[in-house]
């Protein structure tokens, strides 16, 4: 381009020595021709700006996070002069789209289209525009340069990952969740003061003998078994400090981590309640895959925007509940006094409780909490707010869209 201007500015010098050395026509015409070569640049570049098309197409708006998905843009010239230089600028937020080949500029030559063919990936969850963001026009000679932004976008919605933490090994809470279960069951037993008649295959150990002295004829107690503990699931969904794309990113990871553990447990047929501060879903029920996608269709756009913490929920649901054993596990990107008060509490009520926390371990305050907790027997995860967890702990799952 500098090369261009360079030219252009010796051109013009020499046709204006030129015309003031020899004067007539010819150099006049050659003066005003260089003269007015700009305007015509000018011209041109803005005539392509309003004639020129761009299409694009998906197979799918509705996208799961990281996955693949062929995607074309057509660029197309319905005149009958040559669109010289074009180059597409996409959206790099959220996404990307990869090419085969990659071109910087490229020129459409008349009544002609030219179709551009990638994948699109999606880098975090939510809706948001995708693919060509910008056409940067240019003229034949490089002088001026239009950047022309889309008026129609492609929007696209984009859905966590279901990622298969296997490494994780959560399925032995289930086991432990079916070892409590047992154990409530063997200790807790609770028998009605009424009695009834012995019927043949009741435990010998119900008879109650002196009433069976009394009435001469065997009478056994009525057996009241407790209420099975199901396991506890917080999703926290309290905004943190982190901004710009680790905040993405440390939603990402909640969301998704929350989703993981749901799915091992329905896999091992135990359903659990999942908790957050958004309204109306306090207390969810996940026991089957058609709860399970009713959920998921929620967490796609979850927003982290709550300013009051999950401790106050966590108590509301556990401490002051009349259920006294269980797993609870807890997903969060926060940690303060309050929050870590609140697990020592639950975990001292004979609750087993795990912890992934999202976040750097920049504070000593901080790093102080987190070891009280795991001194305290909680089970305590320690991921970076960017870090993949699939690439940590396992696979994503595959799932229609």
């Amino acid at each position: 381009m500098k090369k261009n201007h360079l030219i252009y500015l010796s051109l013009l010098f020499l046709t204006t020595v030129f015309v003031s050395f020899y004067g007539g026509s010819v150099p006049y015409l050659l003066f005003y021709f260089i003269l007015l070569l700009p305007v015509f640049c000018l011209a041109y570049t803005l005539l392509v700006y309003a004639r020129f098309r761009v299409h694009q197409k998906i197979d799918q708006i509705r996208l799961i996070k990281k996955m693949l998905v062929p995607y074309e843009s057509i660029l197309a010239n319905e005149d009958y002069y040559t669109y010289t230089s074009l180059k597409p600028e996409y959206f790099d937020d959220f996404s990307h789209i990869f090419m085969p080949n990659e071109i910087s500029s490229f020129e459409i030559q008349p009544k002609s289209s030219l179709s551009l063919e990638g994948f699109l990936c999606a880098d975090f969850r939510g809706t948001f525009e995708a693919g060509i963001k910008k056409i940067e026009i240019k003229d034949f000679l490089y002088f001026f340069t239009i950047r022309y932004p889309l008026m129609s976008k492609l929007k696209i919605i984009v859905s966590p990952r279901i990622v298969t933490i296997h490494k994780l090994n959560l399925l032995q809470w289930n086991d432990d969740n079916n070892r409590i279960r047992k154990i409530k069951k063997g200790n807790n037993e609770v028998y009605d003061p009424e009695l009834r008649k012995y019927i043949p295959g009741d435990n010998r150990k119900q008879i109650h003998w002196k009433a069976s002295a009394k009435k001469s004829e065997l009478l056994t107690r009525k057996q009241i078994e407790l209420e099975e503990p199901q396991p506890y699931l917080f999703m926290d969904l309290q905004k943190t400090q982190r901004e710009g794309r680790m905040q993405i990113a440390l939603e990402d990871n909640i969301i998704e981590m929350t989703l993981a553990i749901i799915s091992q447990f329905l896999m091992g047929k135990t359903s659990i309640h999942v908790c957050c501060q958004e309204e109306g879903y306090h207390d969810r029920v996940i026991a089957d895959e058609r709860s399970f996608e009713f959920y998921y269709g929620f967490t796609t756009e979850v927003t982290f925007r709550k300013v009051c913490g999950i401790e106050e929920l966590m108590r509301e649901r556990l401490i002051h509940s009349m259920q006294n054993t269980g797993n609870v596990i807890l997903v969060t990107g926060t940690m303060n006094l309050a929050l870590m008060e609140c697990l020592l509490t639950i975990s001292k009520n004979q609750f087993a409780v795990t912890l992934f926390y999202f976040g750097i371990l920049e504070e000593e305050m901080q790093n102080g909490m987190l070891q009280v907790l795991k001194d305290a027997g909680i089970i305590t995860y320690i991921i970076h707010p960017e870090e993949d967890i699939e690439i940590l702990y396992g696979k994503t799952q595959s799932k229609d869209s």
